[in-house]
């Protein structure tokens, strides 16, 4: 429909639909259009999101202990699963895998104690929900807040005694970047951002998927066979699924994309889930979802370059040890009825999937 890839819709607003179109956003000719956001590498406080990360990844904050976690709880959120309902029973799979299963894995590497994790779950629903409601849950949020200021605090008393520890939190209550600490409102920023990152993508990539291979029972079938096929399952539902569907940009200074002139303060309209089924890019099955596609990297289901999501290894690591757990226990799962879809111009997530465990 737009051989062009980028189209103008009203005035100062354009859509861009390419991979290739998409991927020239990295140019600093264009800033995103909400500054700081969590999930694109953004910042509110002295460090960006992107430079703490790197923190962390110097440090090796969680690192060596990250895939026992996640297969730990892939198997827990099952395995209670597994007690209460007998084969071939529903169950919501969001509410009580694909919700679940991550929040764990967060609060597990931030240090959460296991008391407050129920808490812990409820405010971060209310974090990640906020943005297309028209009642933002603001008493979770804040409560969320004040939780994690006090975690960061505590994390820093403990650090000068025999209680230091090796969860994110730790390190970030004690660490220096350049010289200057890392200060409590940056470390909370950060594990906002985290949360977000790591919490509503893998949420919705994985039920995503639990309803793609029900609707493709061949395919679910070929990764029960071949479990060598699940890591490129998981990349050819990232771009099936695409979980965050748009995101947007500010031009900053006069430039032209696809025979687009663009102007200063021009708003750009990236539309990862049109990029995603670009046939230039995955040729003419494009439409189709196929595990045994050869995706690679090139699809934007993550976005690119320095606005790369932050929770992107974590959430690729969650989805293929989950995929391997459910199709060990339930290789004939299926979804029951219609699935209730969230109500977001930012994300295309299911808020309830009736899924027949068998």
């Amino acid at each position: 429909l737009y051989p062009s890839g980028v189209t103008a819709i009203a005035g100062a607003l354009l859509t861009v639909l390419r991979p290739g179109d998409v991927l020239l956003m990295t140019d600093n000719a264009y800033e995103p259009a909400s500054k700081g956001s969590s999930c694109q590498g953004g910042g509110t406080g002295t460090f960006t999101d992107t430079t703490i990360a790197n923190l962390l990844l110097d440090a090796g904050a969680g690192s060596g202990k990250t895939s026992v976690l996640v297969e730990r709880f892939a198997r827990s959120v099952l395995d209670e699963i597994s007690r209460d309902v007998s084969g071939g029973e529903a169950v919501d799979f969001v509410d009580r895998v694909a919700a679940p299963f991550p929040v764990l894995v967060i609060a597990e590497l931030l240090g959460i104690a296991d008391a407050d994790r129920g808490d812990f779950r409820r405010w971060s629903d209310a974090a990640i929900s906020s943005t297309d409601t028209d009642t933002p849950a603001f008493d979770d949020l804040g409560s969320l807040y004040s939780f994690l200021i006090d975690h960061v605090r505590a994390r820093r008393d403990q650090s000068s005694g025999d209680g230091r520890r090796e969860d994110i939190v730790s390190v970030l209550a004690t660490a220096e970047i350049d010289g200057q600490r890392v200060s409590t409102a940056d470390a909370v920023g950060y594990c906002l951002a985290l949360l977000v990152a790591g919490n509503e993508t893998t949420r919705h990539l994985v039920s995503g998927a639990a309803l793609a291979l029900s609707e493709h029972p061949a395919q679910r079938d070929a990764l029960v066979v071949d479990r060598s096929l699940v890591a490129t399952a998981v990349e050819e539902c990232l771009r099936w699924v695409t979980p965050i569907q748009a995101f947007g940009r500010t031009v900053t200074r006069p430039t032209e994309l696809g025979g687009q002139r663009l102007s200063e303060g021009d708003w750009v309209v990236l539309l990862y889930a049109s990029a995603n089924r670009d046939e230039r890019v995955f040729g003419p099955t494009a439409d189709r979802f196929d595990v045994t596609r050869n995706v690679d990297s090139s699809h934007v289901a993550f976005g690119f370059g320095e606005h790369l999501c932050l929770g992107a290894a974590l959430a690729r690591l969650e989805a293929r040890v989950l995929l391997e757990e459910l199709l060990d226990r339930y290789p004939a799962f299926a979804v029951l009825g219609e699935p209730r879809w969230v109500v977001s111009t930012l994300v295309r997530g299911i808020e309830c999937l009736p899924v027949a465990m068998r």
